[in-house]
C-alpha cells in the first residue's frame, strides 16, 4: 500500500510560519516580562542595583515592564495578548491583513480601558507588586481632560461608550445577542457566549 508523501510546505506557508513564531517569541516574552515585573527591579524610577534582578527579561525586562505600566497601567497587558492573536493566526496559515479599522478599535480599547481604570483604582497590586497608576499616564491624562468638560460622570459615560464601541469593531462581541441570552436564563447566556466566541473566531 502506497503512502502518500508528507506535503512539502510552499514559500507562503514557511514565511507564516516563521512569522507565527516570531510573534509567538514576542508575546511570550513581554507576557514573561509583565507578568515577572517588581518593585525591587532597577527601573527608569529608581537607582536600585539588586544582586539578583527578579524580571524574567532581565535588565531590559524590567525596565521595559515598568516603562508599559507608566504609559498603560495594567492595559499593558493587551500588548502580549495581541502578539499572542498574531502568532496563533500566522500559525493556522491565516491570511492576516493589517485594517487601520482594527487597530484604531484595538488602540481605543487601550486607552478607554485604560481612562475606566483610572477613574475607579489609583494603584493596584499585581503579584506582590504595585503598580503606581491603574490606568497608567494615557488614563490619568485621559480622565484629567474629560472630566474638565463632562465631569467625572460624563467622563464614565464617554469612555464606556467608546470601550463598548471598540470591543465590537475589534473582537465582534455582540451586545444585542447578550441581552437576549440575558433576557432568556442562563441557558441562554451560555449559547449566547459560546455563539459569539465561535463567530469571533470564524471572521478572524
Amino acid at each position: 500500500m502506497n503512502k502518500q508523501a508528507p506535503e512539502i510546505p510552499t514559500e507562503s506557508r514557511m514565511r507564516k510560519e516563521i512569522l507565527g513564531l516570531i510573534w509567538l517569541a514576542i508575546g511570550l516574552f513581554l507576557l514573561l516580562c509583565l507578568g515577572s515585573y517588581s518593585n525591587s527591579d532597577p527601573s527608569f524610577n529608581n537607582s536600585l542595583h539588586p544582586a539578583d534582578i527578579q524580571n524574567f527579561g532581565g535588565v531590559f525586562g524590567a525596565h521595559f515592564a515598568d516603562l508599559l505600566y507608566q504609559m498603560f497601567g495594567l492595559t499593558a497587558l493587551l500588548f502580549p495578548l495581541a502578539c499572542l492573536n498574531l502568532a496563533w493566526r500566522w500559525l493556522k496559515f491565516r491570511e492576516v491583513h493589517l485594517h487601520w479599522q482594527r487597530a484604531g478599535a484595538f488602540l481605543l480599547l487601550q486607552i478607554s480601558l485604560a481612562g475606566l481604570l483610572a477613574l475607579k483604582l489609583q494603584h493596584v497590586e499585581l503579584l506582590d507588586s504595585r503598580i503606581g497608576e491603574a490606568g497608567g499616564a494615557v488614563g490619568r491624562v485621559l480622565v484629567r481632560l474629560l472630566s474638565s468638560y463632562l465631569n467625572l460622570s460624563g467622563a464614565a459615560v464617554v469612555l464606556t461608550v467608546f470601550f463598548l464601541v471598540a470591543l465590537i469593531i475589534s473582537t465582534r462581541f455582540s451586545l444585542v445577542l447578550l441581552s437576549m441570552a440575558f433576557w432568556n436564563g442562563s441557558d441562554g447566556v451560555l449559547k449566547c457566549v459560546a455563539k459569539i466566541v465561535w463567530l469571533a473566531l470564524k471572521r478572524r
